[in-house]
This record gives C-alpha cells, sequence and structure tokens, in this order.
C-alpha cells in the first residue's frame, strides 16, 4: 500500500521562467514501487517485496530556490529499503500536458518549454464513520528463487556494454543459442516485426548477496498482428505461452520479451545513404508502444526487453530493463560461444516497404 501525504503536480514554464500553468495529474506509481520490491528481493526480504508493506512516498526537496513546494525527484521508503525516482519519470506527463497546451494554443508546436515538480502537503481527512470499516492490502505473490551461485557461470561469459552502468541493474545472463534463435526469427520475418518470450528462473546468490536473471529459453509468439513498425500480441499468443511453458514443467517463469526492428525499413528508400547512416531510426530503440506493452505486460523491476535490430549496417542486439522506475537501455553477460567469428550482412529490400512508417513520417517521401 502507498501512503501519500503530499499531492503532486506539474508545473509548465516557458525557457524564460514564464508559467504556464500548474497541472495535477494522475501518476502511475507502480514502476516505482516495484523498484522498491526489488530492493527488499536484494536484500532477502521476500514477504516485504511481496507487498505487504506501506511504502510511504516523499518528494524530494529542490535545495536550490525555491525550495518547497519544488521538488527534484520522490523517494519511496518502505522500512530499510528507500527507492528515488528521478524527475524524467515525469517526462511522459509534461509531454501530454504540453500537448494539451498546443491544443489549446498556448504553445506552438515546436515551441520549447520546462518543466517543475510540485508537492503540496495534503489536508488530513477525519475517518468516515459510515458504513462497515475493512482495509484493503494490494499484495503481490512471493517471488520463487533459485539458491545457487551465478558468479563463476557469469565469469565464463562475455559482457555485452550497452548504455550506462549502473548498480541498480541485476546481473543478466542470456545464452548464445538464444541470440541465435532471436537472430533466425528476425531475418525469417524480413520486413515484419517478429519478437516472443525470453522464460528463465531469478537466482539468488547469498554470499554476495545478489539475485540474477538467468535467461534458459525464448517462446516465439505466436498468433500476433506484425507489420513494419508494430507486433502486436493477441489473446491467444498469452494461451500459447502459458501452455508452453506448462509443458516445460521447469518452474520457469517469463523474465522478459524480445522483438526485432527491421529498420532498413523504416525509413525513406530514397534517402542518400549517407543520411540513412546517421539516421536515430537505424539505432536500437524502444518505440512508445513498445513501452506499453512493457509497463503492462513485464512490470516487475526483474524483467527486460531484448531488440534485434536489423539495420542497413547488419543486425545489433540491445537489452532495455527498468531503472528508477524507467526502462532504459543497459548491458548482460552473454553465455557460451560469443567469441565465433560471424558475418552479419544488412538485409535490404529488393522493394520499398509497404508497411506502416508511424516511427518515422520525417523521413516518408
Amino acid at each position: 500500500m502507498l501512503k501519500f501525504e503530499h499531492r503532486f503536480a506539474i508545473e509548465i514554464l516557458t525557457p524564460e521562467g514564464l508559467s504556464l500553468g500548474q497541472f495535477e495529474v494522475p501518476i502511475d506509481w507502480e514502476p516505482a514501487r516495484e523498484s522498491v520490491r526489488l530492493i527488499h528481493l536484494r536484500n532477502g526480504s521476500p514477504s516485504a517485496a511481496a507487498g505487504e508493506g506501506t511504502v510511504r512516498v516523499e518528494p524530494v526537496w529542490d535545495s536550490a530556490a525555491p525550495g518547497e513546494p519544488y521538488a527534484v525527484a520522490v523517494r519511496l521508503i518502505d522500512g530499510e529499503a528507500v527507492g528515488e525516482i528521478h524527475k524524467d519519470y515525469f517526462k511522459p506527463l509534461a509531454i501530454e500536458i504540453s500537448s494539451g497546451l498546443v491544443e489549446k494554443k498556448v504553445l506552438k508546436a515546436g515551441d520549447l518549454y520546462v518543466f517543475r515538480i510540485l508537492a503540496y502537503r495534503e489536508t488530513p481527512q477525519p475517518p468516515s464513520s459510515v458504513g462497515i470499516p475493512f482495509t484493503v492490502r494490494n499484495t503481490t505473490p512471493t517471488v520463487s528463487l533459485i539458491e545457487s551461485s551465478f558468479t563463476e557461470l557469469a565469469e565464463e561469459g562475455t559482457v555485452v556494454e550497452g548504455g550506462e552502468a549502473h548498480p541498480e541493474d541485476l546481473p543478466v545472463l542470456i545464452p548464445q543459442s538464444v541470440l541465435d534463435e532471436v537472430e533466425a526469427l528476425t531475418l525469417e520475418a524480413g520486413s515484419a516485426e517478429t519478437g516472443g518470450i525470453l522464460i528463465g528462473h531469478l537466482y539468488k546468490d547469498a554470499s554476495l548477496p545478489e539475485i540474477a536473471v538467468v535467461v534458459t529459453a525464448q517462446i516465439p509468439a505466436r498468433h500476433t498482428v506484425s507489420k513494419t513498425t508494430k507486433l502486436t500480441f493477441t489473446a491467444e499468443t498469452w494461451t500459447a505461452v502459458q501452455a508452453a511453458l506448462d509443458l516445460r514443467r521447469s518452474g520457469e517463469k517469463m523474465v522478459g520479451w524480445f522483438h526485432s526492428h527491421p529498420s532498413f525499413a523504416f525509413c525513406n528508400p530514397e534517402c542518400p545513404p549517407e543520411r540513412r547512416a546517421t539516421c536515430a531510426l537505424q539505432k536500437p530503440f524502444l518505440s512508445g508502444d513498445d513501452l506499453l506493452l512493457h509497463r503492462a505486460v513485464f512490470a516487475k523491476a526483474w524483467q527486460v526487453a531484448l531488440l534485434c535490430n536489423n539495420a542497413d549496417a547488419g543486425l545489433e542486439f540491445a537489452l532495455f530493463g527498468w531503472r528508477h522506475g524507467l526502462v532504459q537501455r543497459r548491458g548482460f553477460t552473454l553465455l557460451g560461444d560469443s567469441g565465433r567469428a560471424q558475418e552479419r550482412r544488412p538485409h535490404l529490400l529488393t522493394q520499398p516497404s509497404t508497411g506502416e512508417l508511424a516511427h518515422a513520417p520525417s523521413c516518408q517521401k
């Protein structure tokens, strides 16, 4: 359960500091709450990690002027576990508010703006004496861990860097065989996206102490709706995945998912090669739809998203995971024959893609 002593709002300002208004917004606190559960899990407190405690949500006041009610971050406190989420956690809300200001012609499309977080103290409400008193408690099933050392396994692997290394990131170990299978599915899909589920275990090494995500296999997603710039999982997809897990009888859980980006097909085929080489759409990224899926289905702080990016320059793998309640790129450890020579050539279409190019409207003809 979350305990609030403040209500939060976002203020939008011009670069010159002119306030365009303060907006109280509903905030999705669950990713931040999951980050605190992960702290408990790493500290060996599964009961607290299951959400049985009360988490206090407090603003971190701006130490520079103007101070309260302006906050620079928010702190979640659950016993000895303290998690902090930064200003970027509120950025999607600020973007949503600014879009509304554009519709109201307060801002023009493309105008620059800044935003600030505000926290106002709640007025205590007297308890109600009407009705039958009861308490609602939000709980999460306890996560099962395999007590074993994974350090020797990790030492035999190869570190694949990605983004900024951070102590909040759990070790993630992925077999080379899984990447090979994902690569084959990506090439088979051509100019359409493909994807599936990563399954595995959570290992607990009490000697560190630390936990790690160990991927054991991938389950290709069936019954999906696939386009050049979008992959939609259906109800039948999840039914098939659960059936596959039941058949394996290994106690594996969904530790994440994977999908491909046919980046070579995102851009206008008439775009000059030198411009395509520097285009952001040729680099690994998660789209807005990807982030929505990850939040809806893979909201646990230890769940990850693997991307196989099929760009002009060839194939590239990138891993994303939760950090401070946000999905960010991170590294992982590759297990197996990572030193084998393997040439990855670009796989370009012989004809222009007819799929939707929602990722890149500016690159279209």
